[in-house]
């Protein structure tokens, strides 16, 4: 099931309109409301059949190749917006993970949602699903946006700021997953990765809360941070509508007693746990 076919089947046109409307209910930030507004339309287009692959959005996530979908990530790439301040923090934390099932092509996304305040988790969305895009690196976004968007459609709470089990500007092309997701929804959105993909750096120091610059091309694109004593370091950088200093607090401040924010973490284990 592609991407605007799993929205639609999660989303329909008046739930979707609902859902936008609930975020503004809710007195949500005004980038909340951008991804109401985006199912909203994505819904309304399918109905009316204009999408099937023939906007330019529909091309962003659905690529037909390996060409198209790195012209696409140009493309998505020229639209990330890296904050040069910090940005007011919003009221809820969208955590999202998906995991694979071995040998074959089902997929599970999960979304949780967790206050920017205390921590609590305020909601679970889990859905299942197929991957149509194959397994190449650098385009493992094209594998995971389309039913991760479909996850945050599902969701009834507000969403605020989006973080990603991945990257964001770590990327060959300035364009990982969470790139994508910020900009397809319009939310600022934070990549954090447990392994290395791009770029070099120097070792941080041993302790919780020291860092070191991920450099790429000889632009900071990033922050190798340790989150916790002498734990291997995770790799953070920004998606869009965030800068690199902030995003790299933001993880920090999410991990309360384990290597990965405790949002990532929640969401990997009920995506794992969907697989069995």
């Amino acid at each position: 099931m592609g991407l605007v076919q799993e929205v639609l089947h999660v989303t329909s046109l008046e739930r979707a309109r609902r859902h936008a409307v609930g975020i503004v209910e809710c007195g949500a930030e005004p980038a909340s409301i951008a991804l109401g507004d985006y199912l909203c339309t994505v819904a309304s287009e399918e109905i009316r059949g204009t999408r099937a692959g023939r906007t330019r959005t529909a091309g962003r996530v659905n690529p037909t190749d390996e060409a198209e979908a790195e012209l696409a990530q140009r493309e998505v790439a020229s639209r990330v917006e890296i904050a040069t301040g910090k940005i007011t923090m919003p009221r809820t934390i969208v955590g999202l993970d998906v995991s694979y099932e071995t040998a074959t092509d089902r997929v599970v996304a999960a979304a949780v949602v967790m206050a920017a305040e205390g921590g609590g988790v305020l909601e679970e969305v889990v859905v299942n699903g197929t991957a149509s895009f194959p397994y190449v690196p650098g385009l493992l976004a094209f594998r995971e946006v389309p039913i991760l968007l479909a996850t945050l459609g599902r969701l009834r709470s507000p969403v605020g700021l989006l973080l990603c089990d991945g990257h964001g500007l770590a990327h060959p092309r300035r364009c990982g997953v969470a790139c994508h997701l910020g900009v397809e929804t319009g939310l600022p959105a934070i990549g954090c990765a447990k392994s290395h993909f791009v770029g070099e750096f120097d070792e941080p120091g041993p302790m919780r809360g020291d860092r070191a610059p991920l450099l790429l091309d000889g632009n900071i694109v990033g922050q190798v941070l340790r989150t916790r004593d002498g734990v291997r370091p995770v790799f953070v950088s920004p998606g869009h509508r965030i800068g690199v200093a902030q995003a790299a607090d933001v993880v920090l401040g999410l991990c309360s007693a384990y290597r990965l924010p405790d949002p990532i973490r929640r969401a990997d284990h009920i995506s794992r746990r969907a697989l069995r």
